[in-house]
């Protein structure tokens, strides 16, 4: 870089950190008068922090261009509630104003208003879902967010509470804190940002600025602050967002983690905030970051971006050591000397902090919580798991640095001294080493007993790291693969009942057979052959496991699993749990899982009664109340669920099932649904059911933008994962986005061929937009893939149906009901296909079926209603049953406009004019316009109570739409006939109404 451009890079950055845009301008102005090509240089640089803030476009006097940074909100403002008061920041992102809130309460509050050029409506959908989980956060050490909207001027705002206190690092120079000091504050804002980690929460610009320190009662405590704001406004990593004083939409250069250097994001997480902690106490210790600010003002980009992904930073002891005179400020703000400063960074603090700034994240601490115990083991003088490197690890790093000389035989020799300054250590560190595995594995295995399955999983990879630095140690291998194959066993056994789960409210529209073959699978491939054992030897074999209770639950839900796939390859379900009650002797879960082999809903309900809430486990917990709800007990299930949740709060099953069984119930109880679907995401921020529920529950609360923002974050997790694919191809085909339907369902073939339910869906969607070859073929695919699938012969059946082909459909049908002869819906289908068909005997049969199988199938009592009132044969018309039961109907579902349609037809077959056409105009009402059945019948209605002009006009409109469309359905032509006859005949007599039409 030469002379010139630092020195337009000096100017850019001085003027970035001036708060206020006049004088920032001012500063430009003056050091660039005369020099149009370094005020271009700056323009340019200035241009490069994105549309907001390239504010050089209007002339200014003595050069072609000035600044100016456009603010529609001042002090004195009122955004909503919030009267601005005083400016306290500004930064790349925004400017924060503290602000007087005046209602529903009376508070100060800090007010983010984000830069100007981002889309408001696209911020504030990302940032509503995110303040969700945001708002359950509830940690001392955290500032929390108020509230979120826009400005008049269509800026986006965050309100957070106000803190009064001053960064962390300013406050330990200005106390003097010492290393030990510093460190106790530092633990609690581990702790915060792991609260935050479990609440599925990344902040993405840990830095001083962000983590405020507060006197509480003349203590000081740390307030971590800013909170998701990154993530709600987030964009990629550009020469645009590089540089500002108070960081970037992704991050602070001097505090940002490799992986946030890169122009994608998509591998940030946790471990970003970990990187950034580290960086964070690297400061604290040192007085410095890894990479200063004065070398990040000096480099180009590109090599910005190379130091912070490549460049491996220096120890904190060797840090100090190359101060030289700055050291004595440093060590006398610490309140030690200089020696005994260098003394106490060397050996553990060494190790943990270069532990954080590993640049491959699978070494760094997994979980902010293990930075924290890790700090506190070394203040309690006890061992700290972070240790310095292996030699053979250092070899390969010292290799990637050296590519070309390692191939010079020259260095062969460097290289053994490499190796042979390592062994000593080898030697003294090994037994180490084994404790450390040790404690690892006894951590996982405590981690297991709780059911915090990530974590879980965190020590066991460390302990697997570990062992393979060791190597040797058969016998260690052995216990590490033990507890690794019980984890990825529990682990997969909950990605199964994650599918059940989400499955589990509308099982005819699901998959089950394939969530069947799963379970087997699961057990066969750990060691235990369910389908091939006695059930006496496998239910020995699971009671012998660590993990037990777990195989036992899972034989639960595979016993739930096949009851709704309905095969019976080896065990029958009752089989199944018969195997879970011998493997888990538990007096109470047994009690359990006998009703529900007996189908004794009495018997569940009595267990619920009786239950011990504080002595069974969450996950017992919510397989009663699942349990409940299926035998038809949703009061009682209800009631135990939020016991249960009251109880465990933080117990991800029981918040989504309570949040399913909120949303089960008519009317569904959305706000309260929603909210326990968002505590259950922010346990488990990965979990697709809880999400795709969540997105079910928005899109019927008509919060679409928020639904497909869900749906999107779902699938930005994890792209491979089929179930988010196939969720908002369904969300999509429900708002009738067709095409973006079939893309999402096409997408979910690519990944798994053989998804039965991913064919049918888009054979569903094919359908609706009337292309029913396409929509034939995909549900043919699906019969072969699985002939047991009652779903797709059914709608199959229905393609044919609308093609005409009556006899396929009928026989579709019939096929679908031997599958599965309970099935209310199939028996109303094929009626449909026989009434259609002029076989009206066969149709009232089956709809009469359908309705003694199911009386709240609305669309089988609205079906028969129809055709009782409706029938061409006289002999089978029945007006006054068909009025019943389409009020009934009506009942059941007030908001169908068809419904309405056949009441006021039944209505006014029974004679009952005035009750028809009230009916019928609120059917119209429903359907926006209603149809020419509608506009006949109230043609007929109107000449039927003398009101001649309003019966003409309806029957024109009807008559001019059957001219238009020429319909071949024979009860239309019929009600055209009958209009016209009744039209021509004279009108009666006051008093007197024509006779009842057959």
């Amino acid at each position: 870089m030469n002379a010139g451009q630092n020195r337009a890079k000096s100017i850019f950055l001085n003027a970035a950190e001036i708060a206020s845009p006049t004088e920032s301008q001012a500063y430009v102005v003056a050091e660039c008068k005369g020099e149009d090509a370094l005020f271009r240089e700056v323009e340019d640089l200035l241009k490069h922090r994105g549309p907001a803030e390239a504010f050089l476009e209007t002339p200014a006097p003595g050069v072609s261009t000035t600044i100016d940074w456009p603010l529609a909100e001042h002090l004195g403002t009122a955004i909503g509630p919030y009267k601005l008061l005083q400016q306290i920041g500004q930064g790349g992102m925004g400017t924060v104003f503290m602000a007087e809130q005046t209602a529903p309460v009376h508070r100060k509050v800090a007010i983010k208003v984000i830069k100007a050029g981002m889309d408001s409506q696209q911020v504030i959908a990302r940032f509503e879902a995110e303040r969700q989980a945001l708002a359950m956060m509830d940690h001392v050490n955290i500032a929390r967010v108020l509230d979120a909207g826009a400005t008049e001027s269509g800026r986006p705002y965050f309100v957070m509470e106000l803190v009064h206190g001053v960064p962390i690092t300013k406050y330990c120079d200005d106390n003097h804190l010492t290393p030990r000091q510093r460190l106790e504050l530092f633990v609690p804002v581990c702790q915060a940002i792991q609260h935050a980690h479990q609440k599925g929460i990344i902040h993405r610009d840990i830095k001083p600025s962000n983590v405020m320190i507060a006197l509480y009662d003349g203590k000081p405590v740390p307030k971590v602050i800013d909170f998701g704001v990154a993530k709600a406004t987030e964009q990629k990593l550009t020469e645009r967002t590089l540089f500002t004083q108070h960081g970037t939409l992704v991050g602070t250069l001097e505090y940002m983690s490799p992986e946030q250097a890169e122009v994608s994001d998509l591998g940030v997480d946790t471990r970003s905030d970990i990187y950034s902690l580290g960086v964070l106490l690297y400061e604290l210790l040192t007085g410095s970051t890894p990479l200063s600010h004065k070398r990040i003002k000096e480099a180009a980009y590109a090599e910005i971006l190379r130091m912070i992904k490549e460049e491996e930073p220096p120890k904190p002891s060797t840090r100090l050591n190359g101060t030289g005179d700055a050291l004595a400020s440093i060590s006398a703000q610490r309140h030690m000397e200089p020696a005994k400063l260098t003394k106490l960074l060397r050996g553990e603090l060494d190790w943990i902090v270069m532990k954080t700034l590993e640049k491959d994240r699978n070494r760094r601490y997994e979980t902010a919580n293990g930075l924290a115990r890790d700090v506190e083991r070394y203040l309690r003088d006890e061992p700290v798991q972070a240790y310095p490197p292996s030699a053979v690890y250092r070899f390969r790093k010292f290799t990637r640095r050296h590519k070309a000389g390692v191939a010079i035989a020259g260095l062969t020799l460097v290289i053994l001294v490499v190796l042979g300054t390592g062994v000593g250590w080898m030697v003294r560190e090994r037994a180490e080493r084994f404790r450390a595995v040790e404690r690892e594995v006894a951590e996982a295995q405590q981690w297991q007993k709780q059911e915090k399955w990530p974590e879980a999983s965190s020590a066991m990879r460390r302990a697997e790291q570990l062992v393979a630095d060791l190597g040797g140690n058969a016998k260690l291998q052995e216990r590490v693969r033990d507890v690794r194959k019980d984890l990825d066993m529990v682990l997969r056994l909950e990605g199964i009942m994650n599918d059940l789960t989400g499955l589990q409210s509308d099982p005819l529209t699901f998959d089950f057979s394939r969530l069947d073959a799963e379970y087997a699978v699961a057990f066969k491939e750990y060691g235990i052959d369910v389908e091939v054992l006695g059930s006496e030897e496998a239910a020995d074999l699971i009671g012998a496991k660590d993990i037990r209770l777990q195989l036992s639950v899972g034989l639960d839900a595979w016993a739930e699993a096949r009851r709704f796939a309905r095969r019976h390859r080896g065990n029958s379900w009752e089989g199944l749990l018969a195997i879970a009650c011998a493997a888990d002797p538990d007096p109470w879960r047994v009690r359990v899982r006998d009703a529900l082999r007996k189908r004794n809903r009495a018997a569940l309900v009595e267990a619920a009664g009786q239950i011990p809430i504080g002595s069974v486990p969450p996950i017992t917990l919510g397989l009663l109340a699942r349990a409940l709800n299926d035998a038809g007990a949703p009061e009682q299930a209800e009631d135990l669920f939020r016991r249960a949740q009251r109880r465990h709060p933080n117990s991800f099953w029981l918040n989504f099932d309570l949040a399913i069984s909120l949303l089960r119930q008519k009317p569904p109880r959305l706000d309260e649904g929603i909210r326990f679907l968002t505590v259950a995401l922010a346990l488990r921020p990965d979990n697709w059911p809880a999400r795709s529920r969540l997105c079910d529950a928005l899109l019927a609360q008509g919060k679409s933008d928020a639904a497909l923002a869900e749906f999107r974050e779902a699938i930005e997790l994890n792209p491979n994962h089929a179930a988010a694919w196939i969720n908002r191809g369904t969300a999509y085909h429900d708002l009738h986005q067709y095409d973006k339907a079939i893309a999402d369902y096409s997408k979910v073939i690519e990944l798994d061929p053989q998804n039965v339910l991913a064919w049918i869906r888009r054979g569903s969607s094919y359908h609706d937009i009337h292309q029913y070859d396409k929509a034939l073929a995909d549900y043919s695919r699906a019969i072969e893939l699985d002939p047991q699938n009652v779903l797709a012969w059914t709608y199959r059946a229905n393609s044919h149906h609308n093609l005409h082909q009556y006899d396929r459909a009928i026989s579709d049908h019939s096929k679908a009901i031997e599958l599965d002869p309970a099935n209310s819906w199939s028996w109303s289908c094929r009626g449909f296909a026989y009434h259609s068909s002029r076989q009206y005997e066969k149709a009232i049969a089956d709809y009469a079926k359908a309705i003694e199988l199911d009386p709240n199938n609305h669309m089988g009592l609205n079906s028969l209603a129809w055709l009782l009132a409706t029938c061409v044969n006289a002999k089978l018309r029945n007006p006054k049953r068909a009025v019943e039961l389409a009020q009934r109907a009506v009942e059941l579902a007030p908001k169908d406009g068809n419904l309405w349609n056949t009441l006021g037809v039944a209505r006014y077959r029974e004679g009952e004019w005035k009750a028809s056409i009230a009916a019928l105009e609120k059917s119209m009402e429903l359907r926006r316009g209603g149809d020419s059945f509608d506009w006949f019948f109230l043609a007929m209605g109107y000449q039927h109570i003398g009101d001649e002009e309003q019966a003409g006009t309806w029957h024109e409109k009807a008559c001019k739409w059957m001219d238009k469309n020429n319909p071949t359905d024979e009860e239309l032509i019929g009600f055209r006939n009958e209009a016209a006859t009744l039209l021509t005949m004279p009108k009666p007599p006051v008093g007197e109404v024509l006779p009842k039409k057959d």
